[in-house]
């Protein structure tokens, strides 16, 4: 893989206080460009008030396509002023350079 960014959308299930709801995510990578790693980001838009009704903090766990749990989580205190949809993200600035692990790790690239 090169410094260009590759995405790829996915389903999976967002998890909150034992309840679950169906959701769509993205998945984008690239290379940093000071020292080769790549950075991958994952993000979700979540209803608020679904959030809001479980008790939402600052994080929700994503159940990936297969199978494998990330957390996610939500810049600042969420409130009803709020958009009615809400994005949750992780970042993942692992320091691998490794494109065998990044296809591993994230097979909705499909790279």
């Amino acid at each position: 893989m090169n410094d260009n960014l590759q995405e790829a959308d996915a389903t999976g299930t967002l998890e909150l206080m034992g309840e679950t709801a169906p959701v769509s995510y993205k998945v984008s990578a690239g290379g940093d460009q000071q020292d080769g790693k790549f950075v991958v980001k994952v993000a979700v838009k979540a209803p608020r008030d679904w959030l809001l009704k479980r008790g939402f903090k600052t994080s929700a766990t994503l159940v990936r396509q297969d199978g494998s749990r990330l957390d996610l989580h939500h810049d600042g205190e969420l409130d009803v002023g709020e958009a009615v949809s809400v994005e949750l993200m992780a970042v993942d600035d692992s320091s691998s350079t490794d494109s065998d692990a990044l296809r591993r790790n994230y097979p909705e690239l499909r790279l």
